[in-house]
């Protein structure tokens, strides 16, 4: 019985639904009023059901929070996660982007910036940076960093932004992948909450 409570309870809220939409063109007079109540009562019905759902919720939560944390989920490990950052000739805000990753509460286990054929020495200032060697790959040449294991960059000539994102898909060893445009400052609790709604 539990499990028929929401088909029925929908079925009726879209039966009443139907039935004021079509009575509505069909009736006349004292009629046609009447089914204006009667869509008056179901919206307001509807209204305070929704009202209460939400307090109920609410209040569930606050005492979710008042037991604690959940011993099992206590002890679940962190999803992995990693940043793909498609670029293209995005030298000047690109540091804004990578400052704002690093001040990250919980910080991405990989960010990989994916040039997509710049021009503007954003290559350069990335190496320079992050003291990055290059080896190929499938893609292109994959930049690393000794000091910064987490931080990767893709060369790859311009073949646009989907190209390049499925470029990075395919390198990507988080559980989570986060994509960002090189002009985008998330806020320093962004990747944690991103995380808590995997665990």
């Amino acid at each position: 019985m539990q499990s028929l409570r929401w088909p029925l309870l929908f079925g009726s809220v879209l039966g009443i639904l139907i039935f004021t939409l079509i009575g509505s063109f069909m009736f006349t007079g004292a009629a046609a009023w009447c089914i204006g109540f009667v869509y008056i009562a179901y919206d307001s019905l509807l209204l305070s059901f929704m009202v209460v759902s939400s307090q109920v919720a609410v209040i569930r939560e606050d005492r979710r929070r008042a037991a604690g944390p959940s011993p099992i989920l206590a002890r679940a490990p962190r999803p992995t996660l990693t940043v793909l950052i498609c670029a293209r000739n995005e030298r000047l805000v690109l540091p804004e982007c990578l400052r704002a990753l690093a001040a990250q509460t919980e910080p991405a286990d990989e960010i990989i910036v994916l040039d997509d054929g710049s021009t503007d020495r954003m290559v350069e200032w990335l190496t320079a940076a992050y003291g990055l060697t290059f080896a190929p790959c499938a893609a292109g040449s994959l930049g690393t960093s000794a000091r910064f294991p987490q931080i990767k960059l893709l060369r790859k000539p311009n073949t646009g932004k989907a190209d390049s994102l499925n470029a990075g898909w395919k390198m990507a060893a988080g559980e989570i992948i986060v994509t960002l445009d090189a002009d985008t400052c998330i806020e320093p609790a962004a990747l944690r909450a991103l995380r808590d709604g995997f665990v």
